[in-house]
């Protein structure tokens, strides 16, 4: 029975271990709804410092427009405040085309995933094999038994 679900587990380990890159494109080569890194200008970075604090170069999300006169990008932000438990809110960041560095495109790393895949894939089949080379059942006789006729 466990036999059998092994290529759910393999799938479900895949499936959580894959592995992405950003890769740069072009102006205006994403269409929404890609997921995608924005690399922030210096001017991008003290625009957003006034929204979203310090130490932010660059924003992940959803592309919701990209156009002349700017981006817009879906992102998730997180807000704490002491005493209070964090908060976490979608909001949509517009940006100019002057705060905006370059943008990169979300995509599977084949490679990389290969390589997980290979891994989770020998994992399992160690886990399989191993205890019948460890310790498996014996068939050996010992000395003085008899079988009787």
């Amino acid at each position: 029975m466990r036999i059998r679900f092994f290529p759910v587990f393999v799938l479900a380990m895949f499936s959580s271990g894959a592995c992405y890159r950003y890769v740069p494109i072009g102006q205006y080569q994403a269409p929404p709804g890609s997921e995608v890194r924005v690399v922030l200008t210096m001017d991008g970075e003290d625009e957003i410092r006034g929204t979203l604090g310090p130490g932010i170069f660059s924003l992940d999300g959803p592309l919701v427009r990209w156009d002349s006169e700017g981006l817009d990008l879906q992102t998730d932000l997180s807000i704490s405040r002491e005493g209070y438990p964090a908060t976490t809110l979608t909001e949509t960041i517009q940006l100019q085309p002057h705060h905006v560095a370059r943008v990169e495109l979300k995509e599977l790393d084949g490679r990389r995933t290969a390589f997980f895949t290979a891994g989770v894939v020998g994992a399992a089949a160690a886990a399989i094999i191993a205890p019948s080379l460890i310790g498996g059942d014996s068939e050996e006789s010992g000395e003085g038994d008899d079988p009787g006729p």
